[in-house]
């Protein structure tokens, strides 16, 4: 039995979902939408057209989201896909509020309450995809420069990297990116930089000023498109260790896997110090405690670090991994895997 039904204005699809505490839904979706999964009360801001209405229950919208709360489940329809779409960036959430950019400001709200704290306007810009981080004082926002159409990446405006005063929302600085594409990824080596990736350019910019320090861009036959950075996603061989991610292996440098499926290792000058070819490096699936579980011709290899040997492995493909859990959907059942179990026979072993 349904205890209670909420519709969501869904015209530009879904963007996120995710707990923001124990009773507490938050949906992007034309806005924010935070709903209790008790009894569907919660408030919502509209982002799309930069109305607020705070501290009211989401209803009377257009498309929807149902929570059946007995079942525990719930369904997303998809979005219009003949429009422009994901023009949002992923949310922030610390203790007490909620950061967020859409297409014409990027704003601070309560979360308890869905209340206004700040609200910074881009102006006459509008802005497509971004992406959100923050230290103890600043909000960084990097503004991708594209967006999604019938199910394709688009060129969207012109991408830049900018920061705000966490407290009252002050632009601190914006810097125009001035590459050819959009972003597609960034990256740190630690020091005052962030590096910028799009599709064959890397851009090094200031954390502190957001001034460009050097910028380079990759041609020829040699330099396919880049992907993105692998950060730990990707395990290479080591003699010691048995396997240790690419930025275990060098932090003096970055990695980028590229469309040809090979990782390039880019030094703090920009210039590619190595390659490595497909048959030289495994995916990381998913980490847990002393355990990794990494991509083997359709199987999941769990590897002990601790043991620093093969302990097992999962003869059932694209596993997803939610906390000490792996989970397979097939048509007729569910299995779920618990990764304590496998931890704890891998330490009995020992």
């Amino acid at each position: 039995k349904e205890k209670w039904n909420s519709q969501i204005v869904r015209e530009y699809g879904w963007d996120e979902i995710r707990y923001i505490d124990d009773s507490t839904l938050l949906i992007v979706a034309n806005g924010l939408h935070a709903i209790n999964i008790f009894n569907g009360k919660g408030w919502d801001i509209n982002l799309s057209s930069g109305d607020e209405s705070y501290g009211k229950a989401i209803a009377g919208a257009v498309g929807g989201l149902a929570l059946g709360i007995l079942t525990g489940t719930y369904v997303i329809p998809n979005g219009n896909a003949t429009i422009t779409s994901g023009l949002i960036s992923n949310t922030l959430i610390d203790s007490c509020y909620i950061y967020i950019a859409s297409k014409n400001r990027i704003i601070k709200v309560n979360k308890k309450d869905g209340k206004l704290v700040w609200n910074h306007a881009f102006g006459e810009v509008e802005c497509g995809k971004s992406t959100l981080f923050f230290n103890d004082t600043l909000v960084y926002m990097i503004h991708n420069g594209s967006a999604q159409k019938e199910g394709k990446t688009i060129d969207f405006a012109k991408p830049f990297f900018a920061a705000y005063n966490r407290e009252n929302g002050n632009e601190i600085f914006n810097t125009e990116l001035k590459t050819r594409h959009s972003i597609i990824d960034f990256d740190f080596l630690g020091g005052d930089c962030i590096y910028l990736l799009s599709e064959n350019e890397i851009v090094a910019c200031s954390l502190h000023n957001g001034q460009m320090q050097t910028k380079k861009t990759y041609t020829g036959k040699t330099v396919s498109p880049f992907l993105y950075s692998i950060g730990n996603r990707f395990l290479k061989d080591d003699a010691e260790e048995g396997y240790i991610t690419f930025n275990q292996s060098d932090t003096t440098a970055f990695f980028i896997l590229t469309d040809e499926g090979n990782i390039l290792k880019i030094n703090e000058s920009l210039e590619i110090e190595k390659t490595y070819a497909k048959q030289d490096f495994k995916y990381l699936r998913y980490a847990y405690d002393s355990l990794f579980f990494i991509d083997d011709s359709g199987k999941t290899i769990i590897f002990d670090k601790n043991t620093k040997s093969k302990i097992g492995e999962i003869d059932i493909p694209f596993l997803t991994f939610d906390g000490n859990k792996a989970f397979k959907a097939q048509k007729d059942k569910l299995t779920i895997i618990d990764l304590d179990s496998i931890l704890k026979l891998s330490k009995t072993a020992e």
